[in-house]
């Protein structure tokens, strides 16, 4: 969906599950060169949107967005980050007493 990441972004980061993940494309600054509404996000600033998150891949590029309709070229950000998953309690070892 369509939602302004940076507002919204501590909720979403809050209500993932233990190994959930989030994933977000939006806008780099650098598009209000080609189009004036622009983007949202300067160099590496998506993923500090999601500090507790571990980022599984980010992306930063030269592209045409899927949701325009023009076809230009957009400087575009990826962002897929997951909540780490809480380990289980107890000994993982499953060796053998000697």
């Amino acid at each position: 969906m369509y939602v302004p990441a940076r507002e919204i972004a501590p909720k979403v980061a809050r209500a993932l599950k233990p190994g959930g993940a989030i994933v977000v494309e939006d806008r780099h600054r650098d598009t209000r060169r080609v189009w004036r509404e622009g983007g949202l996000f300067g160099d590496n600033e998506l993923p500090t949107l999601f500090p507790d998150l571990r980022v599984l891949r980010y992306d930063d590029f030269w592209g045409v967005p899927d949701w325009q309709a023009e076809r230009i070229q957009e400087r575009l950000v990826h962002l897929i980050a997951e909540k780490p998953s809480v380990p289980e309690p107890g000994c993982l070892w499953k060796g053998k007493v000697v």
